[in-house]
Formats: C-alpha cells, sequence, structure tokens
C-alpha cells in the first residue's frame, strides 16, 4: 500500500505569539459600528522580533509577513483563490505527476534583471535539497524541477498533488535570483518580484514600499512599516491611539478587551485540538480517550478561548478546508462519556496530566481550564502544567505526556498540514488503522468524489479510534483601523493587501 508522503515529515505548529502567516476564508470586525479609513501608507504592529527572511531555515512568523509581501510567487492568493502570477499559465500532465508553468511576459526583478526558468529551479532545488529546511512536507512531493527553455519550468512530482497551485503561494516559494542565491547576505535584504521591497530591515522594524517594476496589479498601499511592539496591551493603545493602524497577531485571550470596530478575527486553516499520548497509561485505551471526547464542552472553550468567534470542532477537518462535516455535533454529552468510561482503568476515577503552553498560543491557559472543569464531572482529575515553548516541543518531539494542547494548522485552504497527526509521537498509529494509508494518499493525490471519500475516511476513524480531539478552530487576532478592502486577513490570517483590481492579495 502506499505510504502517505506526510507521514514522515514535520507537525506544523503554531509559533509563539507571532502567529506564522500562512495559511482564510473570512474575518469579522475591522469596521463594526465604525468607518475604517482608507490609507496610502501603514504601520502595522507585530508581536515578535525579525529573526531571518530564508523561509528555508526559520519558522519566525515576522519573516514570512514579510516575504509573503516581498517574494514573487508562481501563483498569489486573491480573495481566498490562487491565481497566477509570475506563472502566466500552467498545464498538468493526466497522471498529475507533471506539471508545466509558462512564465509570464516582462516578469523582472526588484534589481531589473529578468525572472528566468533557471531563477525558479535554483529556487526550489535550494529549497528541496537544503539539510536545514523546516517545512520539509512542503517540498517532500517534488522529485525534481527542470528549466528546458527561458521561461518555461516543469516540475515533476512524486505523487499527485491537485493542491500544487495552492501551496505555490504560500511564503516558502519565493522565486529569487539565481546568481545571488549563494550569497552570505543575501537574506538579509533579499531581492525577489512580488509586490513590495525592502527598503530598511531590522530585527525591530523593516520598511517595505510599493515595488515599481510588480507585473501585478498594483497594491494601494504604498508603504507598509512593520514594527515590534512586544506588549500586546501596549499595541492595543497604540492602534487607539494612532500610532499604529494595525496590531496583528494580537494574543486571543485579549479579544474580549478590544473595541469592536476595531477587532479582526480571521480563521486559520487549522485548529486548536488535544494531543492524547495512546502509546501507554490510561489514554492507551480507546474507552478513555472517547470519554474525553465526549466530555469536551467546545462550546465553553470556544467561548474562554476565542470569545466565540472561532467556532467549537468535532471533527478532522475545520469548516474552512475541504472536508469539513456540518453535521457532526460538537454537543457535550456526559452520559456517553461516563458510559464509555465503564470498564476502563479510569471507571472509578483516574488522574492524567496535561502540558500546555502559552507562549506558542495565549489561547491554550483557557482550554485547559476548560477542560479541566470537564473531565471532573467525569471522575477525572486532570493536572494543567504550563511550560515553555522549549520543554512543550521537547516533551512533544519524545512523547514524554500524556495529554497535551497543541495548535496546528497549513497554509492554504488544503488538508496536507492537518494529516501529519500524531507524528512524532507514534508514526505508527494510523497503521493500525485499516484503509487510513490508503485514504491519507487519496486525500492528497486524488479530486472529486474520490478524494471527498477519502476525507469522510479520515473524519471517520479519527473520530472511532481518537488519537487526537479536535475542540475549536483557530485564528489570528488584530486590531485594526484601516479599512479591510486596503490591509485584510483573508488568507489565514496573513496581512493582505488591496490591490488595484480590487481584489485583495
Amino acid at each position: 500500500m502506499k505510504q502517505h508522503l506526510l507521514r514522515r515529515v514535520r507537525m506544523r505548529l503554531a509559533p509563539a505569539l507571532a502567529l506564522s502567516v500562512l495559511v482564510t476564508a473570512g474575518c469579522s470586525g475591522a469596521g463594526d459600528g465604525a468607518s475604517p479609513s482608507d490609507v496610502s501608507s501603514a504601520t502595522i504592529g507585530m508581536p515578535s522580533k525579525l529573526l531571518s527572511l530564508d523561509m528555508d531555515t526559520s519558522l519566525d512568523a515576522f519573516g514570512q509577513a514579510v516575504m509573503k509581501l516581498v517574494g514573487g510567487r508562481l501563483y498569489e492568493m486573491a480573495d481566498g483563490k490562487p491565481v497566477p502570477a509570475l506563472a502566466q499559465q500552467s498545464s498538468v500532465s493526466p497522471d498529475g505527476l507533471t506539471w508545466t508553468f509558462t512564465l509570464a511576459n516582462g516578469a523582472t526583478f526588484s534589481d531589473g534583471t529578468p525572472v528566468k526558468a533557471s531563477d525558479v529551479v535554483a529556487s526550489f532545488e535550494r529549497s528541496m535539497n537544503n539539510p536545514s529546511q523546516v517545512n520539509p512536507n512542503l517540498f517532500a512531493p517534488m522529485a525534481s524541477v527542470k528549466a528546458p527553455s527561458d521561461n518555461t519550468v516543469v516540475v515533476k512530482l512524486k505523487s499527485p498533488r491537485p493542491n500544487l497551485p495552492v501551496i505555490l503561494t504560500y511564503a516558502q516559494f519565493p522565486v529569487l535570483p539565481a546568481q545571488h542565491l549563494g550569497e552570505p547576505d543575501f537574506f538579509r535584504k533579499p531581492i525577489s518580484a512580488g509586490p513590495y521591497v525592502i527598503d530598511q530591515t531590522g530585527a525591530d522594524k523593516t520598511k517595505l514600499s510599493v515595488n515599481p517594476r510588480y507585473t501585478g496589479p498594483a497594491p494601494t498601499v504604498r508603504n507598509l512599516d512593520l514594527t515590534v511592539v512586544p506588549d500586546a496591551n501596549s499595541a492595543l493603545v497604540q492602534v487607539q491611539s494612532g500610532q499604529l493602524d494595525v496590531a496583528w497577531g494580537v494574543p486571543a485571550n485579549l479579544i474580549n478587551v478590544i473595541p469592536a470596530n476595531l477587532l479582526a478575527v480571521a480563521p486559520r486553516y487549522g485548529f486548536d485540538a488535544i494531543m492524547l499520548n495512546t502509546a501507554s497509561g490510561p489514554l492507551s485505551e480507546v474507552g478513555v480517550r472517547r470519554a474525553i471526547w465526549d466530555a469536551a464542552d467546545r462550546k465553553q472553550i470556544s467561548d474562554l478561548a476565542w470569545g466565540g468567534k472561532i467556532p467549537p470542532l468535532a471533527g478532522a477537518w475545520p469548516e474552512n478546508v475541504p472536508g469539513y462535516d456540518p453535521g457532526i455535533s460538537t454537543a457535550t454529552d456526559l452520559a456517553a462519556a461516563k458510559k464509555a468510561l465503564a470498564g476502563t482503568s479510569c471507571a472509578a476515577g483516574c488522574a492524567i496530566k496535561l502540558i500546555y503552553s502559552t507562549q506558542l498560543s495565549a489561547q491554550q491557559e483557557q482550554v485547559a481550564t476548560a477542560l479541566r472543569q470537564d473531565l471532573q464531572k467525569i471522575g477525572i482529575t486532570l493536572t494543567a502544567e504550563k511550560v515553555d515553548a522549549t520543554e512543550w516541543n521537547d516533551d512533544y518531539n519524545k512523547g514524554s505526556f500524556e495529554m497535551l494542547v497543541v495548535t496546528t494548522y497549513d497554509f492554504g485552504p488544503v488538508n496536507d498540514n492537518l494529516m501529519v497527526l500524531p507524528l512524532p509521537l507514534n508514526s505508527k498509529v494510523y497503521d493500525s488503522y485499516p484503509g487510513m494509508n490508503q485514504a491519507l494518499s487519496d486525500a492528497a493525490g486524488e479530486t472529486g468524489a474520490k478524494r471527498d471519500d477519502a476525507l469522510r475516511k479520515i473524519d471517520a476513524t479519527i473520530r472511532a479510534n481518537v488519537p487526537w480531539i479536535p475542540l475549536t478552530g483557530t485564528g489570528v487576532v488584530s486590531a485594526t483601523k484601516v479599512s479591510p478592502k486596503q490591509i485584510g486577513f483573508i488568507d489565514g490570517g496573513a496581512i493582505s493587501v488591496g490591490r488595484a483590481d480590487g481584489s485583495v492579495r
């Protein structure tokens, strides 16, 4: 049976407060009860320092935000859908393994040199072969990238990926000039072919201006100043006073203190969930895991963690990716939970330890608090321990935990990154579920009814075996005074900018 490629790669986790740009179909606020302003320049508060602009080696949220705006890519996300950018057109072979891209006529880098297919090859091959690659799952499906001519790129895949145009919109796929890629200081101020160029860059402040050589629709905001404001409360004050136009990536636990006319909550392509160590202890028993699933009050968790702005979730797929089933009940069922516990080691009560980290996602504390109350109702004593991000990651990677709160997401409206759970805890968990590996492969490589059937199979298998427990969707919280037609958060919470053609990208 064909093994799903994503099974052997790193899981996408939410970084500390600096929520990674990614990954949407909708946001609320930024104008509820007020008229947001139109601007020609904007100052955006970022929650953490700029660490790196090299997307191969860094999960830095600030860096991803910059490269999303500076990097020229084969495709861009416009109003939530992939549209051609540097790729004027594309075609795919009948077996889905060979994609051919024709580059747009006249495309140039910001320094005036033409964009050639050899630049695409150099950029992709660097990422594919980089031993320090932090997003190996994105490049694992690629077998080779060739340039048969100056304006033609041929990408061969190891297995079909119908979602490739969506994936190529990610910040991790910038086309960079081959002649400069090897320069040691290139990523201090990289050259690309995106809508903006870098005028100034530093750990605490980066200034961008419109790229006059950009071939796509021009941004309506000509200048962007991204500046670090690490204290979220200070950032909110600065938005209200006019020092900032936007405070991006505000901790979710501050939703209820942000004025309604400033609040923007953008769903990510992912969820908040509970990871379970099914290898030993009480959580090796499916009855105990099922009881926790049924006892979780997802509505309360949504209210506590997200102010009710991000919906409860009790299936494998969030509502903004394929496979979501609105018919799955998110209601608490204590009677079913107690019935599931009968005959287990927790039938007469037991104790389980949960770890969480607010450095990874601020809302994890509210999730932990709600779960402790929920499980007490069925006789399970939950000890919740807050740890720093380093300890959380160590415990996760070593499998040295019973339960932990996790936030995971993809960079676009696809399922790929969400299918890597429960790695790296136990890579054989899914192997023990009949048909699961084939379903994972079909979900990633098929389209239409076959893909939909695979997504339903995965969902049903997760709900039957409970290797992990979805609780709510997840998102990005911002405070903004700018019209969402100029600075929006539609692409999974990413900073997106209005364009001359009326789109937001």
